[in-house]
């Protein structure tokens, strides 16, 4: 079997092939790394999501501008929903999702 060394593999292809190479390297990675900091973010974007939606629904109930939406009683309607709001997670989260 026949092997380059990186040197010798380096010098069958040209300096300005090698450069578009890593430029696209640079291109192509890109995209990948915004997918994977979407990816990260979802669950707290759906969180964030759930709140807001808790929020109007509880502001329309109550009769109320968004911001007069007692905070303490979106908190409960959101625990009641399951959503995490706390961190670490709490025990009653843990057993509900060992539950789904």
């Amino acid at each position: 079997m026949w092997l380059l060394s990186v040197a010798e593999a380096e010098a069958l292809v040209p300096r300005w092939q090698r450069l578009v190479l890593g430029l696209m390297w640079c291109w192509w990675r890109k995209p990948v790394l915004l997918a994977a900091s979407s990816c990260r973010l979802s669950r707290t974007m759906m969180q964030l999501g759930q709140a807001a939606g808790t929020a109007a629904a509880l502001a329309k109930e109550l009769d109320v501008d968004l911001p007069s939406v007692p905070s303490e009683r979106l908190r409960d309607a959101l625990r009641k929903q399951h959503v995490q709001l706390e961190h670490p997670m709490t025990d009653a989260m843990r057993l509900y999702l060992q539950g789904e």
